[in-house]
């Protein structure tokens, strides 16, 4: 195999592929990087058996050919080279590398050792613009319980609802929701979990392309960004009854300036108590205070007009959760709704439905 490609794409696809490359497994070949050469194109890959990214790119190609060469040492070669085309000849199993007046060998395994790819469907199940998806992954990767044992709360659950698009996380102290209409349709019904690795390599290769093709075959999903074909297994666990955990009613109903109630929270939470991060919100006179404490340490306050009608009363929750949340509102004002102090507190923009964040409160003792 005898290729030409420039360092900076070069660069660009061994980033895109290093977050999906094994970083620990008993299989050597997993902490390889496929790459191989035909019809005017390179084409490479990583996977550690649960998610896979494939890419094609144009290069210049002398002779066809294919190597496993492996990711770290590789892309800590590329990332090190001058800015100038790099050389690849690559002849039993070594590749022999050459950039300007550096010359490299680097040893690889045989492309037969590397863990066939799968295809993307024939027919994808929907199309959306690749900015759009971003941002719903965005506004509900905040969600996504870290705890390995609960397993089916390890992602975000893409479910569909006629034409709607749904992303939903929860870790179960809160819960995000984003909600799209899908104009061209959805071809294939939704209701699966993608896991949070591949959310997270999802997120880094929409940028690669304005549009994003998604597909479903057998227990994995498929994203097509431009280049690159991101494939992965599908949680196989039972998502919660999401809708039974948003509070309907919602009878109190709290403006607040979005930006305004950020800082409160971020001035006060720095004396926030590390055992539970409680922040306690107390309403009344038309005014909100905002106050954490920490005995040992000390305590805070602050406070702002609201636009609110009701009697005096007080919740409490989690302040990162609530700064999490405010982060992905980019209204003016946040509507803070919900049926009593104890009950589930709804947070979205104040225009609209599409964006929903549950927070659960915390008892004042």
């Amino acid at each position: 195999m005898k290729i030409t490609i420039e360092k900076n794409d070069l660069q660009k696809i061994i980033t895109a592929l290093s977050g999906t490359v094994s970083s620990k497994t008993t299989m050597p070949i997993l902490a390889n990087i496929l790459v191989e050469a035909g019809s005017g194109e390179i084409r490479c890959a990583a996977t550690d058996l649960e998610i896979g990214l494939d890419c094609r790119f144009p290069v210049m190609v002398e002779a066809e050919g294919g190597i496993a060469l492996p990711a770290r040492k590789l892309g800590e070669i590329v990332r090190e080279l001058p800015n100038a085309p790099v050389y690849f000849d690559i002849e039993n199993q070594v590749a022999k590398i050459s950039c300007d007046r550096s010359h490299i060998s680097l040893s690889g395994m045989s492309v037969d050792d590397f863990p066939p790819m799968p295809d993307f469907p024939d027919e994808p199940a929907l199309e959306l613009e690749s900015s759009v998806l971003k941002n719903l992954l965005d506004k509900t990767r905040i969600a996504v319980s870290t705890e390995e044992l609960r397993y089916a709360l390890n992602g975000i659950y893409f479910h569909s609802v006629d034409n709607e698009l749904r992303l939903v996380s929860t870790d179960g102290r809160r819960l995000s929701m984003m909600k799209l209409k899908v104009e061209s349709g959805i071809k294939e019904k939704l209701g699966v979990i993608v896991p949070t690795k591949a959310i997270d390599q999802l997120s880094r290769i929409l940028e690669a392309g304005p549009k994003v093709q998604i597909a479903l075959k057998n227990n994995q999903i498929f994203f097509k960004v431009a280049e690159y074909i991101l494939s992965s297994r599908l949680i196989d666990g039972q998502f919660p009854n999401y809708e039974q955990v948003i509070p309907a009613g919602r009878e109190k109903k709290i403006a607040l300036n979005t930006q305004r109630f950020l800082q409160s929270l971020r001035r006060v939470s720095v004396l926030a108590s590390e055992k539970n991060n409680m922040v306690k919100l107390s309403l009344m006179n038309a005014k909100i205070i905002v106050a954490s404490n920490t005995p040992e340490l000390g305590d805070a306050t602050d406070e702002f007009d609201v636009v609110y009608k009701g009697e005096d009363l007080q919740v409490a929750y989690n302040v990162k959760y609530v700064i999490d949340v405010l982060k992905n509102i980019e209204t003016e004002e946040t509507l803070l709704e919900f049926n009593q102090p104890l009950a589930p507190g709804v947070f979205r923009p104040a225009d609209s439905q599409n964006y929903i964040n549950v927070i659960m409160p915390m008892k004042i003792s």
